[in-house]
């Protein structure tokens, strides 16, 4: 199951990609690798009050001019993703993201902030963002991605 899933997204990726490359309402299209430390807590009083997590995702980015379009698999977690934003001034951005597990009927549905600062083709997002892994409990978590991608856009 989880290799048809991967196979489908990376033929709709490809797709999409192909069409892109005509229209002019996508302004980038960007595939690469996510490298996350993430520190959550569910305010739930326990001995720790964060449990940090590390991860690699691959990325499909879809970018317009006002919001971004992300695509993503987690290999540590083995879920899909999909994390939707509208850029803010000064490389802020807010964003909706949601995830589901391919293991378990787990999934999760997140809103945030993030700060984006580029060198050379590496976006590092330092994050804070509000959700629930819709057991009731809200989780919240803070973070910093760094983001290795390559445009595919002839530009």
């Amino acid at each position: 199951m989880k290799k048809i899933v991967i196979v489908a997204l990376l033929s709709i990726a490809y797709t999409l990609t192909l069409s892109a490359q005509k229209n002019n309402f996508i302004k980038d299209i960007n595939v690469g690798a996510i490298f996350s430390t993430t520190a959550s807590t569910t305010f739930s009083g326990g001995s720790k009050p964060f449990e940090v997590d590390y991860g690699l995702s691959t990325s499909v980015a879809f970018i317009t001019d006002k919001t971004v379009h992300n695509f993503m698999y987690n290999f540590g977690g083995n879920s899909i993703a999909m994390l939707n934003g509208y850029f803010l001034p000064k490389d802020w951005d807010v964003y909706v993201v949601g995830a589901k597990s391919l293991n378990t009927k787990n999934g999760y549905l997140g809103i945030g902030i993030e700060k984006m600062e580029k060198v050379g083709n590496v976006k590092i997002f330092e994050f804070c963002e509000l959700g629930t892994g819709f057991q009731g409990k809200p989780i919240l978590s803070i973070g910093v991605l760094m983001n290795l991608s390559w445009s595919l856009k002839k530009k």
